[in-house]
């Protein structure tokens, strides 16, 4: 009896105890919540207590940003004045290969920075180009976006191998499911299992898998023939599609077909999409560099303005300042033509002429720095870029025709264009391939083997004449084979996704090829637009070198007349005189520059600047291993065994890209045509007849070769004091 009821009471304690501890818990958590005050020992201010639960938070970085760069210097002001020592004399070639080695980020001329706004590097750094980006597409792993090696991976061997142990214990109902053991007695098993498999997918689609396996078992059935034995194979599986997704155009295009996933991975999986995505991502990369070096050729070009509006500044306001000084003379003397208006009005338009000089010299430093930004050079270094080059007085005669050809075939954007489409048109081939059912071969082929032990040095087991004491003797003998063979048909009803998918690339290859037409037609008014805009600036250019030597000899005229005291020329006429000189000094130089950017507008938009400056895009070294094989290759290839019938080896696939551009295009122009010469140089030049002349002895408008022409900022008076004399206002012989 005491044994029935010890465990009746054990259950009882059992239960008392989780009583106890549900109870204890429920207590404390009421302790926990209670309000009231709590008491520690000791005394500390309050610390670690958070009020909210997000914050502004500054991250830590881990990676290394590179080498500690220096703060730059104070940035230069109009109120400061650098040492003729520190000009810079910089040539368009350098400030070029400036940009080009020191930006690994792809910059532009962000205008809206002049404006308080944030440059696009800072606004979306996320969407600059930069000299990683073929790189990085061609290491992408995401789908859609694939590199070559990432799709390159799916044709990867892929090893798998599991290993598995486990012991059984069962009770048997009846001696007939029993094997010998009798009605309540418990099977006891002890069971192992090792599977190696190695599997690769093939450019036909193919999945091939060999494997291995290993059972082991033990138990303790009285009539098995051996209380453990080994059992197992080698087998070798074969999946060949034969008609959805097979063949290697389809593979190579889309993928293996047993790697893809209905309504996630498309058909634009394979090498080939791979390929033209990192051939797109250069396009990008070569957009941007050309935008580039048109953007600091252009800043180059207004920098040399900038130079010459403030070279015609100071003259203007040397001139002024003289003016004022006469005017001063003859009011404190009172001599004839002297007064106190005539002073003011001279002073008054002294200083507008002072404000004028500041203006174009703070115009200067805004470029210079734009220059230095796009150049990757420091904000500040102790000197002041100032341009060599002069820009272009010849006339530039381009062919409208070669032009518009090179245009049509050598844009970037059309090449990019060119490649969407091409992408376009090779899934749409792929997913034609899945309209069709999809059959596929399958096979599999085994050798098998048995043993009493996994390995031995002897055959004979004692028990059977073919000797199974040994799982590899038996395997390796190979005497127990089996394969299988056959076919695997499936299809949906009405292919509808199928066909889908295909509607959708018919309408997307539909939009490329529009798009590439009205493409063209823009790359067409781009380039009208230039040409029109070079005609228009080489006519200004002639028209205001006319209007400035007019306006050199009115002003001359009108200081004789005033010297020999004549009253038709007052002293509004001297300073109106003076100011129309500036004018038509800063709009001939303005006109000129203007000039010489039509030609780089030109050539960048018929797809030559890059050419024109020596630039080529090119990637870096290999490790020294990849040349030696790609050399092995070539003789090979050049050793190879011809098809009988060609003359050359042919390509299986057919190749889908040429080094150069076929001339692919939607108008029927030569694109073999010669390009048109980047500068004609005509010093001998006469205007037509319909344009207005030069001035007697000159043909084109000419820019002074003498480089003091150009003034540095240093060699020019500052207006930063008032003029000497009695009183502050009052003209001085000399500026300070």
């Amino acid at each position: 009896m005491r044994s029935g009821i010890r465990p009746r009471r054990s259950q009882f304690h059992l239960q008392l105890l989780c009583w106890l501890g549900i109870v204890s818990l429920t207590l404390t958590g009421c302790l926990t919540t209670k309000e009231g005050k709590v008491s520690y020992i000791g005394k500390k201010p309050l610390s670690e207590y958070l009020d909210q639960s997000m914050h502004v938070a500054h991250p830590v970085l881990d990676t290394d940003l590179g080498d500690i760069r220096a703060f730059p210097d104070r940035p230069r002001t109009v109120l400061e004045r650098v040492d003729s020592k520190q000009v810079w004399d910089l040539r368009l070639s350098e400030a070029i290969q400036l940009a080009l080695t020191n930006n690994k980020i792809v910059r532009a001329n962000d205008r809206s920075t002049i404006g308080g706004n944030s440059s696009r590097l800072l606004a979306s750094p996320d969407s600059m180009n930069s000299v990683y980006d073929p790189a990085i597409q061609e290491t992408g792993v995401l789908f859609g976006a694939r590199g070559i090696e990432s799709a390159l991976s799916a044709f990867d061997a892929q090893l798998t191998s599991t290993f598995s142990t486990g012991k059984t214990e069962l009770v048997q109902n009846n001696i007939f499911n029993g094997a010998g053991l009798r009605a309540g007695s418990t099977l006891v098993s002890d069971v192992a299992q090792v599977v190696t498999t190695v599997q690769k997918q093939t450019a036909t689609g193919a999945t091939i898998a060999l494997s291995h396996e290993v059972d082991y078992l033990q138990n303790n059935i009285p009539t098995a023939l051996f209380p453990s034995n080994y059992t197992g194979n080698i087998a070798a599986n074969l999946r060949q599609p034969l008609w959805a997704g097979a063949g290697v155009n389809f593979t190579r295009i889309a993928g293996p077909v047993g790697q893809n996933i209905q309504g996630l991975s498309g058909v634009n999986q394979g090498v080939v999409i791979a390929r033209i995505n990192n051939d797109i991502s250069i396009a990008d990369f070569e957009f941007s560099v050309n935008n580039m070096v048109f953007d600091v050729e252009k800043l180059y070009w207004d920098l040399y303005f900038a130079y010459r509006r403030y070279a015609s500044a100071v003259t203007n306001r040397e001139a002024g300042l003289k003016t004022w000084q006469d005017a001063y003379v003859k009011f404190e003397l009172g001599a004839e033509g002297g007064d106190g208006f005539l002073e003011a009005q001279a002073r008054d338009a002294y200083y507008d002429r002072v404000a004028q000089e500041e203006s174009s010299l703070a115009l200067i430093d805004t470029l210079e720095g734009s220059l230095r930004r796009i150049c990757g050079l420091p904000l500040s270094d102790g000197r002041i870029i100032r341009p060599l080059d002069d820009p272009i007085t010849a006339r530039f005669r381009p062919d409208w025709n070669s032009d518009l050809a090179m245009a049509l075939t050598r844009r970037v954007e059309l090449r990019r264009q060119k490649w969407n489409i091409k992408s376009t048109e090779l899934q749409l081939e792929a997913a034609k391939s899945f309209t069709n059912p999809r059959l596929d071969l399958v096979g599999n082929f085994q050798v098998n083997g048995f043993g009493d032990r996994l390995m031995g040095g002897r055959r004979a087991d004692g028990t059977t004449d073919e000797g199974f004491h040994n799982f590899y003797d038996a395997l390796l003998r190979g005497q127990q084979k089996s394969y299988n063979i056959g076919a695997q048909f499936s299809m949906p009803f009405g292919f509808r996704a199928a066909n889908a998918q295909v509607r959708n690339l018919e309408l997307r290859l539909a939009k490329s090829r529009q798009v590439l037409r009205s493409q063209e037609d823009d790359v067409i008014f781009e380039l009208a637009l230039a040409y029109q805009d070079l005609a228009s600036n080489w006519a200004n250019a002639q028209t205001y070198f006319n209007r400035k030597i007019a306006a050199e000899q009115q002003a001359r005229f009108i200081e004789q007349q005033r010297l020999q005291g004549k009253k038709e020329a007052t002293l509004r006429d001297q300073l109106e005189a003076q100011a129309h000189q500036a004018q038509a000094e800063t709009s001939y130089y303005q006109s000129i520059i203007e000039y010489t950017k039509a030609i780089a507008h030109v050539n960048y938009r018929k797809g030559a600047l890059l050419e024109l400056n020596n630039i080529f895009l090119s990637e870096g070294t290999w490790d020294p291993k990849a040349y030696e094989d790609a050399l092995a290759r070539a003789w090979e290839r050049t050793y190879s065994l011809k098809h009988p019938g060609e003359k050359r080896m042919t390509t299986e696939p057919a190749p889908f890209a040429n080094p150069v551009d076929p001339g692919t295009s939607t108008y029927g122009l030569d694109p073999n045509a010669p390009p048109s010469t980047p500068v004609e140089l005509y010093p001998e030049d006469v205007p037509p007849e319909n344009e207005p002349q030069a001035a007697p002895g000159v043909d084109v408008p000419e820019v002074p070769q003498d480089r003091d022409a150009l003034p540095d900022p240093n060699n020019v008076k500052s207006p930063d004091q008032p003029p000497e004399g009695p009183v502050a206002d009052k003209p001085g012989a000399q500026r300070s």
